[in-house]
């Protein structure tokens, strides 16, 4: 198949063709009259790159999985979908209030600060060892539970205590778990140092 037709078929330029040949990601044959011909191997090794690169990954990172296959690159490409997810959900999150407050002429102060903790908070991730004040409570809760359940026979409590476990597991491995109760725990924390209709 000649370029002009896998151009066609894949939706791709000519001109990216050539690139990615020219990078080593393919390697095209020549026929009689000096055309390039690509072979069902080469068309495959485009539309992998062409997906590749729709999900916004570089030619040196494409040629490192497809010919080294260094599969921890999708990894860090979540992790890095993961932080602009964050911050746009976080940007989302407050712009509205910002507005509200500057139209209202209100300080800014407590929402800099949080806005800052949240940018802060999203370089947690499930290896951290921090634990947050709420997670401290879970888990001297959970140890409560179990030393009465040594004492005491009951299928409730053993049942509840499980699900306090669980519950620490699933907080001290998932930081997505750990920002939404942070989130609930500042928001609980506003509303008592800044009650509603009171000027911040």
């Amino acid at each position: 198949m000649h370029i002009q037709q896998v151009s066609q078929q894949l939706n791709l330029s000519k001109k990216a063709i050539m690139l990615y040949e020219q990078k080593g990601l393919i390697q095209s044959q020549k026929d009689q009259y000096g055309y390039r011909v690509y072979q069902d191997k080469d068309i495959e090794r485009l539309i992998q790159i062409k997906c590749l690169r729709q999900l916004d990954f570089s030619i040196s990172q494409i040629k490192d999985i497809l010919f080294h296959h260094q599969y921890d690159i999708f990894d860090f490409k979540k992790e890095e979908y993961e932080k602009k997810i964050f911050e746009m959900e976080t940007s989302l999150q407050y712009i509205d209030e910002v507005k509200e407050n500057l139209m209202q002429k209100q300080s800014l102060e407590y929402l800099s600060h949080h806005l800052e903790q949240a940018k802060q908070l999203k370089e947690i991730n499930s290896s951290t060892q921090t634990i947050l004040p709420f997670e401290k409570i879970v888990v001297g809760l959970s140890l409560l539970i179990y030393a009465l359940f040594l004492f005491v026979d009951d299928s409730f409590l053993s049942l509840f205590a499980s699900f306090a476990i669980l519950l620490i597991l699933a907080i001290h491995f998932s930081s997505r778990l750990r920002l939404l109760l942070y989130e609930i725990y500042q928001k609980y924390k506003k509303e008592l140092l800044y009650p509603k209709g009171r000027d911040i």
